[in-house]
């Protein structure tokens, strides 16, 4: 018992140790700016090419505009969420440059001659737009809008990349998947216990997943162990020293293994900064491995409550994310 609550510990600290520095910063930041520009500059430009094809074929404006009302319906708000970030990045006169992209894409697109066939095209493009097959980074950026504040809803829409462990180092044998958000981006990490990580607002967001595999001593820890760790009321041995333990769950189960869940928070000292840092931690024992899937997000200690905030939006996603994760040795 010893011996797994030392581990868990450990483990703990090193993923708070971990939490990306960029993921500290105000999501509002230069890259982040330019993929929603660039994404709002699409869908302007798809909005002028639905209503120069009306204009030219007008017996085929009823499917254009369709096509577009069945986007919209897909994406709701998207513009006017897109304007609205784009205008609170604090850029000079970006009113005006909004409307400079619109009337620079209306002069070009006018320019082109468009067949019958490419109409034809273009509204079923359009069409296959709105079932969500979208070129990358574009959907990418569609889609860190539309779910900012729902991001487990991103997974069950059915957007999401499955992520494998075969044959990296880090995953310590254990071949196991995962589905992640589309709209997070993939990052390697420094630790040999981090399998991979991910990071929010296609890699720009405040908010960090990380997958973790750790060997451990013991043979197998079963589900009485992780129950005397929970009766015992032993899991705040588990959380480093400076982390404050906020909420547990009972004793889980996932894929048929024993584990835990824990939420918790600290603010955390840094060389050049200082960050308030909350996640929720989902924990298995598969064999001699510890499993964990830790969701986090972090700020300056003068947003506490917007971490808090945004930590209880995320911890239904990190739950949405441990349900899928599946070890291919149970089910072969």
């Amino acid at each position: 018992m010893l011996v797994i609550k030392s581990l868990c510990r450990y483990l703990t600290a090193t993923l708070f140790a971990l939490v990306s520095t960029s993921a500290l910063a105000f999501n509002i930041n230069y890259p982040s700016i330019v993929n929603v520009a660039s994404g709002y500059g699409f869908l302007v430009g798809q909005e002028i090419s639905v209503q120069l094809i009306a204009n030219r074929y007008p017996d085929l404006a009823k499917e254009a505009y369709l096509a577009q009302a069945r986007f919209n319906l897909k994406f709701p708000d998207l513009k006017q969420n897109q304007i609205a970030i784009i205008q609170s990045s604090g850029v000079p006169e970006v009113d005006q440059l909004l409307e400079q992209t619109k009337a620079e894409l209306q002069a070009h697109l006018s320019r082109q001659s468009t067949s019958r066939l490419e109409a034809l095209r273009f509204i079923d493009t359009v069409n296959q737009r709105a079932k969500g097959e979208i070129e990358s980074p574009f959907l990418e950026s569609f889609l860190m809008i539309q779910y900012d504040d729902k991001p487990y809803q991103e997974i069950t829409d059915g957007f999401y990349n499955q992520f494998s462990s075969s044959a990296l180092s880090q995953a310590k044998a254990v071949n196991l998947t995962i589905k992640i958000p589309k709209s997070w981006q993939q990052q390697e990490a420094s630790s040999p216990d981090i399998i991979k990580k991910w990071i929010s607002q296609d890699g720009t967001g405040l908010d960090t997943i990380m997958l973790t595999v750790k060997e451990l001593p013991e043979p197998k820890v079963d589900a009485k162990t992780v129950e005397a760790l929970y009766n015992n009321d032993e899991v705040n041995e588990l959380l480093p020293d400076e982390m404050i333990l906020i909420d547990k769950g009972s004793p889980i189960t996932l894929d048929e293994l024993p584990g835990y869940w824990i939420h918790m928070g600290a603010e955390m000292q840094y060389p050049e900064f200082t960050s308030y840092v909350e996640q929720t931690m989902y924990v298995i024992f598969y064999d001699n491995k510890m499993i964990g899937i830790q969701c986090a997000t972090a700020n300056t200690p003068d947003n506490k409550s917007q971490v808090e905030l945004r930590a209880r939006s995320i911890q239904p996603l990190c739950a949405t994310v441990a349900n899928t994760l599946v070890i291919s040795e149970l089910t072969s």
